[in-house]
């Protein structure tokens, strides 16, 4: 029997073998410093990061994950940045308000679902997202 799990991103208790590892990722993260983590397919790195996520979040800070493999333009990117900071916020609605005022050139839209979530998704006002408008909202971390 395989006691491994792959396919899907999977947590405890699949994770092991790789604290040391998680622990070198952390120290790094929490020191400041840039890292890429680079193996093939199906090596765990997902897994990794997001335990990794865990750990840095129980020092207290804040992370943000999302997944570059829909990037495509820097609206797309925009876009996904931007719900990963707003999914970290506790009033969804003030943060989508807040991020309307301090980016300029895109519109928020917060709609909710069929189940009653929340759903975020944004509008560009301008034909072509500007470099101004990219660094406004990597610049928006914590609204």
């Amino acid at each position: 029997m395989n006691p491994f799990s792959y396919g899907t991103i999977v947590k405890e208790p699949y994770f092991f073998d790789r604290e040391e590892e998680c622990q070198r990722i952390v120290a790094t993260l929490s020191g400041g410093n840039n890292l890429v983590l680079f193996a093939p397919r199906r090596f765990g790195k997902t897994l990794l990061v997001f335990r990794a996520i865990e750990e840095l979040e129980k020092k207290g800070f804040i992370c943000i994950y999302f997944d570059f493999m829909p990037i495509y333009s820097r609206e797309s990117f925009i876009e996904a940045y931007s719900k990963a900071i707003i999914s970290k916020q506790d009033n969804i609605q003030k943060a989508v308000k807040a991020l309307a005022k301090f980016v300029k050139g895109i519109r928020p839209k917060l709609v909710f679902n069929q189940s009653g979530n929340p759903d975020f998704s944004m509008d560009f006002t301008e034909n072509k997202v500007n470099e101004k408008t990219l660094e406004k909202s990597l610049i928006c971390r914590k609204i």
